[in-house]
């Protein structure tokens, strides 16, 4: 019996969560040869190429399953998706457009906004990606709104947009972080103030103390900055002293430079570093302040 179309997309979405094994991709190419005109499985064979990279095998499966009366919404969102992998974006939004207007949903309404976007689109990206989060919330959707109005110079939206992530889906840092850069940017110093203390309310952390800090720089507070960075310096020594990570480390090396202690972090990097050598943060700060291990 041929799978339907809501299995094919469940075994898509468990396919895409592992593209480094073959196993799945085996066992649609055995499918297919017991029964090849099975649309479905053509569909499920050309999703499995996408996620290993295959896309020139990902877009002959799909012209196999048009071929064998595959479900035409369906067929059209494999397609756009295999052509957006590929960075052909015009013609991925023609085809999501197409899958769109058949049968409006929340993967084929992200995949446009991201091509949109790609395209220097991002008028068009907005609608698109708001749509989808009117059907689902997620985090990753509202960041990418968020990076798409700001380049449009629409600060207000996108720090509204951010404002509502909050409220449905919690404090997370992804999203707490771009808001207060906003509420920074657009010189609200108190609302900035009021995400970073909410985060403070869970205990001393040395990212929202030093987020403090740059948001009482803004607003002209020498004194309060200064005591702030003090308590962040304390909280940094005390992670360290228990536990001397590299991740410890690099936190406390942003204190150091958020104090003009330049010396002090270029010794914690080296130290971060001969620990975890691949710790990219480390890495990264280090090229910035010329540490080497």
């Amino acid at each position: 019996m041929r799978r339907s179309v809501g299995v094919l997309l469940l075994l898509c979405g468990i396919a895409s969560a592992h593209p480094g094994s073959h196993h799945d991709l085996a066992q649609a190419t055995d499918a297919l040869g017991r029964d090849p005109g099975a649309a479905d499985v053509w569909l499920l064979r050309a999703a499995l190429y996408r996620g290993h990279g295959e896309y020139r095998r990902s877009l002959a499966d799909l012209d196999q399953a048009a071929r064998r009366g595959a479900d035409a919404a369906s067929l059209d969102l494999q397609r756009g998706l295999t052509l957006a992998a590929m960075d052909r974006h015009l013609e991925a939004v023609g085809s999501l457009t197409r899958s769109i207007e058949a049968r409006p949903a929340w993967a084929t309404y992200v995949a446009r906004g991201r091509s949109f976007a790609r395209l220097g689109r991002d008028d068009a990206t907005v609608p698109d990606l708001d749509a989808a989060l009117a059907m689902r919330p997620q985090v990753d959707v509202y960041l990418e709104r968020g990076a798409a109005l700001r380049r449009l110079g629409r600060l207000e939206e996108a720090a509204a947009g951010y404002r509502d992530a909050l409220s449905r889906l919690g404090p997370a840092t992804v999203i707490v972080d771009p808001s207060i850069d906003l509420e920074l940017a657009l010189d609200r110093i108190p609302a900035a103030l009021a995400l970073i203390d909410a985060q403070l309310q869970r205990g001393p952390d040395t990212h929202w103390l030093l987020r403090r800090a740059e948001a009482l720089a803004v607003a002209g507070d020498d004194a309060g900055r200064a005591a702030t960075l003090e308590q962040a310096l304390a909280v940094a020594d005390a992670a360290v002293a228990k536990r001397g990570t590299a991740i410890n480390l690099v936190a406390r090396a942003r204190v150091h430079l958020a104090r003009g202690g330049t010396a002090l972090a270029r010794a914690d990097l080296r130290t971060a570093l001969e620990r975890a050598p691949s710790y990219r943060a480390a890495q990264e700060l280090s090229m910035l302040t010329g540490a080497t291990p």
